[in-house]
């Protein structure tokens, strides 16, 4: 079993909207978002707003689409590439499969800079200047991040790559203009700057194991019981954001009604005799499985049971950063890259 790049993909949320903070974002949809496609992520920019300015969020969803169950160890999500145009990205995460806009809050802003001086091998101090100096507001890079330095690109694939992590102290990131001065870790490689290919430097997301999950399960019976939970696990491939609720129909057929809390009532029906896997028309897999082998006791007409799926999928923000008076950003692109080891 193995996570492939093809078997990680990056999904759309399910609302979008650049006027009402409380319509953009929300949960995973199954609508794609093609790598180098113009206009993939954000809209077309009005000349207005590129004169004026303006920020503009996007919440996006790396997953996980695997037909065996699968976790992502450790990833790392990061900008691995400037922007080509005089916007700039940063990154917010809070962990949420359903927040919108207006739920964003204070989220920190994860960003990317350019090392400014050659360091030796076992450096403890990196230099770098910001993507953009209005990024310095932001404070993409913090004491306590864990920092991706290369000098890897789409034309030199072959370059190098290590992590570092940036210091508690409270001193650990001063910041002056443009510029970001880093107390690290000691780097393992010596980075040499000046040459055609510049040495970035990326703060990282890191939102722990990558799987797909339920939780919450409860039953609703004075004297039914469901012992067969570890089967709920649902495939990486079918699974999505949802609390369910089995509800008894028939107690003397045992027949159920499956309802989801987005998806509505009468998702699907089944009996307790047969192992029940609800398909997800999205994908024509299991959204998860009910065993014949787990039910128990005595279920009576309206009892139930609940519980909560996730999906493996990790929600990021993608924050488009568009200075006054900045130009043409038509051509603009960039990149954001996961990295991780599968279980």
């Amino acid at each position: 079993m193995t996570i492939t790049q093809s078997s990680i993909v990056w999904k759309k949320s399910a609302l979008t909207s650049d006027t009402t903070p409380a319509q953009n974002g929300g949960r995973l949809s199954q609508t794609n978002s093609p790598a180098g496609v113009r206009g993939n992520i954000f809209p077309g920019i009005q000349n207005s707003q590129r004169v004026s300015g303006v920020v503009l969020l996007r919440k996006l969803f790396i997953k996980i689409e695997t037909a065996n169950p699968e976790t992502l160890l450790d990833p790392k999500i990061f900008i691995a590439a400037l922007s080509a145009g005089d916007d700039y990205l940063t990154l917010r995460y809070t962990g949420s499969q359903t927040d919108t806009q207006d739920q964003l809050g204070n989220a920190r802003h994860y960003g990317i800079g350019t090392l400014q001086e050659s360091v030796a091998q076992g450096a403890t101090q990196l230099r770098i200047t910001l993507e953009h100096s209005g990024a310095a507001a932001l404070q993409p890079f913090r004491p306590g991040d864990l920092l991706r330095v290369s000098n890897k690109t789409d034309s030199n694939p072959a370059g190098e790559e290590e992590y570092v992590s940036v210091d508690d102290a409270s001193d650990a990131v001063v910041t002056s203009g443009g510029e970001v001065t880093l107390l690290v870790s000691p780097t393992t490689l010596a980075w040499t700057v000046g040459g055609t290919v510049p040495v970035l430097v990326s703060s990282c997301i890191q939102p722990g194991d990558v799987s797909a999950t339920y939780s919450a399960f409860a039953v609703h019976s004075a004297a039914g019981t469901y012992s067969d939970t570890a089967n709920l696990i649902p495939l990486p491939i079918g699974a999505v954001c949802q609390t369910w609720t089995v509800t008894i129909t028939d107690p003397a057929t045992g027949t159920f009604r499956l309802d989801g809390d987005t998806l509505g009532s009468g998702v699907a029906s089944g009996q307790m005799g047969s192992s029940f896997r609800p398909v997800n028309p999205d994908t024509l897999t299991p959204y998860f499985t009910i065993s014949a082998s787990g039910w128990g006791g005595d279920w009576a007409l309206n009892d139930s049971m609940t519980f909560t799926t996730s999906p493996a999928a990790v929600p990021v923000w993608y924050q488009q950063n568009i200075p006054a008076n900045a130009a043409s950003i038509a051509a603009s692109t960039t990149t954001v890259t996961i990295d991780g080891e599968c279980q």
